[in-house]
C-alpha cells in the first residue's frame, strides 16, 4: 500500500509516523537523532511495519534526490527487493514522490531488476495505474525501461544456464491418449469457437456429464459407442453463466454427477480479500489440477482470464500464457478445452481464421473445434473439426439444444470450411441450406434423375448454380443411364482409426473402432465401394472407380461435374435411340435389381436401402 502522505493508496497505521515511533517489539525509532540504529531495527520488522517506515526515515534525514546513499546501502536494498509485490509497490511509488527520492529512483539501474520482476498482473493492474498520478511519470519510457531490464536479465541468465538436450534415441514413442477421438486427447489444448448463444456451453457441459457417469461418447457414425470408463472429475472455469441458476441445472438435465464437477471461481489472500482468477495466477491452477486430478479442463471463455495488460491479439503476449496451459495439460494429463468467440464473418473465410484474438491461439492448440448454428433448422448446431495435429479430421458432429435440452442428433458432411463460408459465393448461407437439403434428398443412397431435383430444388427456392456448387461440395457422381443424367451420393467413409486408439477406458485397442471392410453396393445396375480407407478422408470416396456394366451391355458414365453431364447429355441427346426403363416402385418399396444371393435367404434380389443391402424377402424382418 501506498503512503499516507501520497495520497494514492492507505498506509496500515492510522496516521503518519512522528518522528519518534515504537517497533512491533516495542522499541523506539529515534528518526532524527539516530537513523543508523533506527535502520538497523527497522531491518528486522515485518513487511508492513517496513513499507511504513522506510519513506519516512528516508525524509526524516533529508535526504535529497540526489544523495540516497542510506536507501542504497546493501542490507536496506536487499530488504526492500525481498518484499512482496505488494508491499514493494506500495514503498517504492512512495519514495517516488518529490519530497522524497524522486522519479529518479524508478529508472535507477539498482532497482530496475527488482521492478522488472514484478508479475505482469500486478504491474498493469496496480502499479501502473498509481505511478501515472506521480508528477511528470512518463509511462511509455518506464515500460522502454523495464523491457530493456528483462531482456538483460534473461541474457544473462541464458549465458549462465545448461543447454537442454534430448537425444531422441532415448525417448520412448507412446501413442496420443483420446479423451474423444478424433477431437479431444488428454495431455492438448483445445479451442473451441462459437458465436455467443450458439450452444458451446451447453456441449461442454454435457461432456463434462458423460466423464462424470462413465458415459460414452459419439463415434463417427453419431451412435454413442466410445467408451470413457469409470468416473472422471472436470474442472470448469466460467464467468459467463451463474452457477445456481444455469449450470446447476443443465448438469441436472444432462445426468451428471455433480461431485465430479468443480468450478475454480477466483482465490482468496492471506488477508482474505477475493481476487478473480486469471492466467497470471496460474500456480492456483496448478494447485487445483494437482488436488482434484480432472481429466478435462474447460475455460469458458480464453479471453476473460488473459488477465490485465495483455492483448489477445498480440502473439508475442498470449503465447507464454497458451505455453503454460500447455505445460499443465501434459504434466498432469487431462484435456484442457478454450472456449472463444469467433471474430467477424468478413475478417477470414477460413475456419482456422474465424477464432477471435491472435491466430497463435489456433496455432497453440493441437486440435480445433467449430461450432455453427444448422443452416435450415434452428434448433440443431454443428460441431466441425477445424485442425488436427494429431489425427485425422472428424466428422462434423450434430447436437440439438432444443429448449437447452442436450441431444446427439448424428452426423453430417457439413465440414469446418463449409460451415466458415470460405469460398462459396456471395451468399454462403444458400449454398449451407442447398447442401443440407441435398444431402438428405439422397441420403438412402438411390440416385436421382438431375432433372426431378433441379424442378425440386426450384420449388424450395434453391437456385441451379448454387445446387450445383453443393453437388461438387458433397461429391455427388453424375451418372449416364440412356439418356438421363441421375446423381447418385456416395456413403459415407469410414474414418480409420489408429492401429492402437489409446482412450480413458482402456490402454488397448478399442475393437468396435477399427476400420470396417470394404462392401460393393449394387443398385439400379451402378457401383460404388466405399467402407475402407487408407487415408484420412472426411468424405465420401472420390469419384474414378470404374463404371460396372450393365445387362444390356452398355456402361454407365461416371461424370465428374454437372456442368460435363449436361454438356454430354445436349452432344448425345439426338443419338439417343432407346431409354432404360425403370420399374415404379411397388409400395413404396424401390424394385429389386439382380444381385449376389441372399447370405440368410439365397434370395438373389437385393437393393440398397439407406446404405444397407436387403433381400427382398428378408426385408419385412430386417434379417440381412
Amino acid at each position: 500500500m501506498i503512503h499516507e502522505s501520497t495520497g494514492l493508496l492507505p498506509l496500515t497505521g492510522d496516521q503518519q509516523a512522528p518522528e519518534s515511533t515504537t517497533s512491533a517489539q516495542g522499541t523506539p525509532l529515534q528518526h532524527r537523532a539516530q537513523p543508523l540504529l533506527a535502520l538497523e531495527l527497522l531491518l528486522g520488522e515485518d513487511e508492513a511495519f517496513f513499507s511504513e517506515q522506510l519513506p519516512d526515515l528516508v525524509k526524516a534525514n533529508g535526504l535529497c534526490p540526489h544523495d540516497t546513499a542510506l536507501l542504497w546501502r546493501p542490507e536496506v536494498l536487499a530488504r526492500l527487493c525481498a518484499l512482496s509485490d505488494p508491499w514493494f509497490t506500495s514503498t517504492v511509488l512512495t519514495l517516488a514522490q518529490p519530497e522524497y527520492v524522486g522519479l529518479d529512483l524508478l529508472f535507477d539501474e539498482r532497482l530496475l531488476p527488482r521492478l522488472a520482476a514484478i508479475r505482469n498482473g500486478h504491474l498493469r493492474g496496480t502499479f501502473l495505474p498509481y505511478a501515472r498520478r506521480l508528477p511528470g511519470f512518463d509511462a511509455r519510457g518506464f515500460l522502454r525501461e523495464l523491457h530493456r531490464a528483462r531482456q538483460h536479465q534473461q541474457a544473462h541468465r541464458a549465458a549462465h544456464g545448461t543447454p537442454v538436450v534430448v537425444r531422441m534415441d532415448t525417448v520412448q514413442a507412446t501413442p496420443v491418449t483420446w479423451l474423444w477421438w478424433p477431437y479431444i486427447a488428454l495431455g492438448k489444448l483445445t479451442m473451441l469457437d462459437g458465436d455467443p448463444g450458439i450452444g458451446k456451453s451447453l456441449l461442454m457441459t454435457q461432456l463434462a456429464a458423460n466423464l462424470s457417469r462413465g458415459n460414452p461418447l459419439p463415434d463417427q457414425e453419431g451412435r454413442p459407442t466410445l467408451a470413457t470408463g469409470g468416473g472422471h472429475t472436470t474442472v470448469m472455469l466460467s464467468t459467463e453463466d451463474g452457477l445456481a441458476d444455469t449450470l446447476k441445472p443443465r448438469l441436472e438435465a444432462a445426468g451428471a454427477d455433480s461431485s465430479k464437477i468443480h468450478v475454480l471461481t477466483g482465490w482468496v489472500d492471506a488477508d482474505g480479500a477475493t481476487h478473480a482468477f486469471s492466467f497470471q495466477d496460474m500456480p492456483l491452477l496448478e494447485r487445483v489440477l494437482q488436488e482434484e486430478g480432472p481429466r478435462l479442463v474447460i475455460i469458458d471463455p480464453i479471453q476473460a482470464y488473459l488477465g490485465s495488460g495483455v492483448d489477445m491479439h498480440r502473439a508475442n503476449e498470449t503465447r507464454p500464457l497458451l505455453e503454460a496451459l500447455r505445460r499443465l495439460a501434459e504434466q498432469y494429463q487431462c484435456a484442457i478445452v478454450c472456449l472463444r468467440h469467433p471474430a467477424k464473418s468478413s475478417q477470414g473465410g477460413k475456419a482456422l481464421h474465424r477464432g477471435l484474438g491472435s491466430v497463435d491461439f489456433i496455432g497453440a492448440a493441437r486440435t480445433g473445434l467449430f461450432v455453427e448454428q444448422h443452416p435450415t433448422d434452428p434448433t440443431i448446431a454443428l460441431l466441425a473439426q477445424s485442425k488436427s495435429n494429431i489425427g485425422p479430421l472428424g466428422r462434423t458432429q450434430m447436437f440439438t439444444k432444443d429448449g437447452g435440452q442436450f441431444a446427439w442428433c448424428g452426423v453430417s458432411r457439413l465440414s469446418a470450411e463449409m460451415l466458415a463460408g470460405s469460398g462459396r459465393g456471395p451468399d454462403p448461407y444458400a449454398f449451407l441450406e442447398a447442401v443440407c437439403w441435398l444431402e438428405e434428398r439422397l441420403a438412402d443412397g438411390l440416385p436421382v434423375a438431375s432433372e426431378v431435383l433441379r424442378a425440386e430444388a426450384d420449388e424450395e427456392g434453391l437456385s441451379f448454380p448454387t445446387l450445383r456448387r453443393a453437388k461438387k461440395a458433397l461429391g455427388v457422381r453424375s451418372l449416364k443411364r440412356g439418356d438421363q443424367w441421375d446423381w447418385h451420393l456416395q456413403g459415407l467413409r469410414t474414418l480409420p482409426p489408429p492401429t492402437l486408439l489409446v482412450s480413458l477406458a482402456s490402454l488397448e485397442a478399442l475393437e468396435h473402432l477399427q476400420g470396417n471392410q470394404a462392401v460393393s453396393v449394387h443398385s439400379h445396375g451402378y457401383h460404388a465401394e466405399h467402407g475402407g480407407s487408407d487415408g484420412p478422408q472426411r468424405l465420401e470416396e472420390p469419384p474414378g472407380s470404374p463404371p460396372e456394366p450393365r445387362e444390356d451391355g452398355r456402361t454407365a458414365q461416371v461424370v465428374e461435374t454437372l456442368e460435363d453431364a449436361q454438356e454430354a447429355h445436349e452432344a448425345q441427346e439426338d443419338q439417343v435411340t432407346q431409354q432404360a426403363s425403370v420399374p415404379p416402385p411397388t409400395n413404396g418399396i424401390p424394385h429389386p435389381a439382380p444381385g449376389v444371393p441372399c447370405v440368410v435367404c439365397g434370395g438373389a434380389e437385393r437393393w440398397n436401402d439407406r446404405g444397407i443391402l436387403r433381400c427382398v424377402a428378408c426385408w419385412p424382418t430386417a434379417m440381412c
